[in-house]
């Protein structure tokens, strides 16, 4: 019976070896993953913020309809020493666009010069009808330029303003300024003449220049027996001089053309 027992538990023994021997044999199994319902927040992306062109505080910054830089220009077109007030300035400027019915940026300060005036009048009356028994009055002279047109304005000091004479075609160095092409067009009338004469240019001085618009390709200079087309052609009417000698010349956007004085003619340009 004894033995019987033995033999009983040593099978059960091999059991137990064979069945942990397959267990052992056996490939690890890769675990499965599971998914879940949970939510991992994702990691917030760092966008590129626009460079800010000041360290103002968005609560102190001033509004944008402030800051915009202003449309009237103070700076004169042709340069001046003489000291001015800006507010009464642009006081005269508004007051020529209001005329006018444009807006102030459309006025340019063409020149401010210091006058002394004889009389309340501020020089804007003809010169026979002056009271010469008046008292001199301190002041200053606005050229103010809207389009092509020059208007001139007489001061007392900074405290009242006078618009004088009609306005006129800007000429002379306001055209210059203003129009690259007349500064071209002179600096070929200027070469043209010294050539001739075997001058240097800055012998040759401008005596007057102005826009004209000549009516047919002649140019305002008609050669005899010859023929012209008809029509509109802009151009310059140009005067230099070499000492006392004057020296004509017509011109369109391209080149200039000498001109004698008997054969110039400049057409007759309608009132402003």
């Amino acid at each position: 019976m004894a033995t019987f027992v033995v033999h009983q538990n040593i099978k059960l023994m091999s059991l137990l070896v064979l069945v942990w021997g397959l267990v052992a044999c056996s490939p690890v199994q890769t675990p499965i993953a599971i998914a879940t319902a949970t939510i991992i927040p994702s990691t917030a992306t760092s966008t590129a913020r626009p460079i800010v062109a000041t360290d103002i505080p968005p609560d102190t910054a001033t509004p944008f309809s402030l800051i915009t830089p202003t449309a009237v220009t103070l700076t004169p077109i042709i340069e001046t020493q003489t000291e001015f007030d800006i507010d009464f300035t642009e006081v005269i400027m508004l007051s020529l666009a209001n005329d006018l019915g444009v807006t102030i940026n459309r006025v340019q300060l063409v020149s401010v010069e210091s006058e002394r005036w004889s009389g309340d009048d501020l020089g804007c009356i003809d010169v026979d009808d002056a009271d010469i028994n008046a008292t001199a009055v301190s002041g200053f002279r606005y050229r103010l330029l809207v389009g092509t047109l020059v208007y001139d304005y007489h001061t007392e000091g900074t405290e009242r303003f006078i618009q004088c004479s009609m306005p006129q075609i800007m000429q002379d160095e306001v055209l210059i300024a203003v129009d690259p092409l007349a500064e071209e067009i002179l600096l070929v009338v200027q070469n043209l003449l010294a050539n001739e004469l075997d001058l240097s240019t800055r012998r040759i001085q401008l005596v007057t220049m102005q826009p004209v618009t000549w009516e047919d390709t002649s140019l305002g200079c008609p050669q005899d027996e010859q023929t012209y087309t008809e029509r509109e052609i802009s151009g310059y009417h140009i005067v230099v001089s070499v000492g006392n000698e004057q020296y004509i010349y017509h011109s369109d956007s391209n080149t200039a053309y000498p001109c004698s004085a008997e054969q110039s003619i400049i057409p007759v340009e309608t009132d402003p």
